[in-house]
C-alpha cells in the first residue's frame, strides 16, 4: 500500500469519526541537534520533560469500526 495513504487513511477517519479513536495528550516535536536523529519525531509519551502537551497522539483505534466504515466507503462506489 502507499504510504501516504496508510496514513492518510486513519488521519481523514480522525477527523469524522473521532470516537473510534483514544487518544493522549503529549508533547511532539522534531529532533534538529541529533546527527543520527535529525528530522526523527520525538514523542514524550512518559512524560520525563517539563514540555506542555501540544497534540493529541493516537494510541488505540476500534479496528472492526474502521474496517466498517472503509468498507461502507467503498461499497459506495462499486
Amino acid at each position: 500500500m502507499n504510504p501516504l495513504l496508510s496514513t492518510a487513511i486513519p488521519a481523514m477517519t480522525m477527523l469524522v469519526m473521532p470516537d473510534l479513536f483514544q487518544c493522549e495528550s503529549l508533547w511532539v516535536g522534531v529532533e534538529t541537534q541529533g546527527t543520527l536523529t535529525t528530522g526523527m519525531t520525538v514523542v514524550d509519551r512518559y512524560h520525563v520533560t517539563s514540555n506542555l502537551a501540544n497534540t493529541e497522539v493516537a494510541m488505540a483505534v476500534d479496528r472492526k469500526g474502521f474496517i466498517n466504515l472503509l468498507y461502507d466507503c467503498l461499497r459506495q462506489y462499486h
